[in-house]
């Protein structure tokens, strides 16, 4: 099976995480696969496999659905997966007889009714996708997958001197890191001790600055920036707080689980879908400041339970590696390749 994958997101989060994978994946099942980027995509430095760069400055781009039809056409895809809003419009304007497989990696893709297939990361946007109108028979679970080490360790909790938590994510409101730093400051006030670091960029940075300042945080949360050497940053925690307000997967959640760090969420869906009701990390009641606070103090003074978490944790986390969903994957596509062939004949 012939595979072009297709994204056109410049950025560096998980959508883009996940393009990459699914390269690793297909390539994995021994697909021949072909990636489509911009030529600015952030991702390009981790390309390991030959890619075609397309330039395209809007959805109704007709340049680029010209150069998208060339590359199909040189290619001769069995069939085509898109991630994000401008590679499914696009691509679906570029042909009509090879299908297209969408990935839902929220609830905000817009699809075209082209899509022959959805892959939605998470069992609960499987309910969004149905709530505008698309048919649960196009509709398909599969979870994000992680790169794992040959051996997994387990490493006890140790809250003896402080709890050191950690948090990973763009810095925009939907992430919660605002919740996380008033959580903190409940902490404070209450004598738990602790430091905390926040890793990642965004359009909240200042909003996030001013609010360390003005809860007087300065000495137990630091900024880090974008950070580029994750095994440093887990190193440096004992607890993953996961505050988002809307977190469709949560690839951090199984990047913590595998280095036995204890996981500390709010209850969005994908967190929720990963951690399966507090079998493998504890979820705060709400995403409100108070409960998350209340979740990172039960941790801290409930070190046993932490452990027993992280031990079942990194047992949990295997069934996302990326051998494991390669199988799934290639055996999806190849369904709904059939199902689109024997629907057309």
């Amino acid at each position: 099976m012939r595979v072009l994958n297709v994204m056109f997101s410049k950025g560096s989060g998980g959508l883009e995480q996940s393009f990459l994978d699914y390269n690793c994946m297909l390539c994995y099942e021994g697909l021949t696969v072909l990636p489509v980027v911009h030529p600015k995509a952030a991702v390009i430095k981790n390309m390991h496999i030959p890619f075609e760069k397309i330039r395209n400055i809007s959805q109704y781009d007709l340049f680029a659905v010209l150069k998208i039809k060339r590359v199909i056409e040189a290619f001769n895809p069995s069939i085509i997966i898109v991630h994000g809003n401008r590679a499914i419009k696009l691509v679906a304007k570029s042909t009509s007889n090879i299908p297209i497989v969408a990935v839902a990696h929220n609830d905000k893709v817009k699809f075209v009714s082209k899509v022959d297939g959805i892959i939605a990361v998470s069992p609960h946007l499987v309910h969004s996708l149905q709530y505008v109108g698309y048919k649960s028979d196009i509709i398909h679970v599969m979870p994000n997958a992680i790169h794992l080490p040959d051996q997994l360790e387990h490493k006890n909790c140790d809250f003896s001197k402080q709890m050191n938590i950690g948090v990973l994510a763009r810095l925009e409101k939907i992430k919660g890191v605002e919740t996380f730093v008033k959580s903190c400051a409940i902490l404070k006030n209450k004598g738990i001790p602790f430091k905390a670091i926040i890793g990642g960029h965004g359009t909240d940075l200042e909003n996030i600055e001013s609010l360390i300042k003005t809860l007087d945080l300065t000495n137990e949360i630091s900024l880090l920036g974008w950070v580029y050497d994750k095994d440093q940053f887990f190193k440096s925690i004992d607890i993953l707080c996961v505050p988002s307000k809307k977190e469709a997967f949560g690839i951090s959640i199984l990047e913590g689980m595998m280095r036995s760090k204890l996981i500390v969420a709010t209850p969005t869906g994908g967190a929720k879908n990963i951690i399966e009701n507090g079998q493998y990390g504890i979820l705060s009641k709400s995403t409100k400041p108070e409960d998350l606070a209340d979740s990172l103090i039960h941790s801290y003074q409930n070190v046993e339970q932490a452990d027993k978490l992280t031990k079942e944790a990194l047992t949990h986390v295997q069934k996302f590696s990326i051998h494991s969903v390669a199988i799934k994957l290639r055996i999806l596509l190849e369904e709904i390749k059939h199902h689109y062939c024997s629907r057309i004949l």
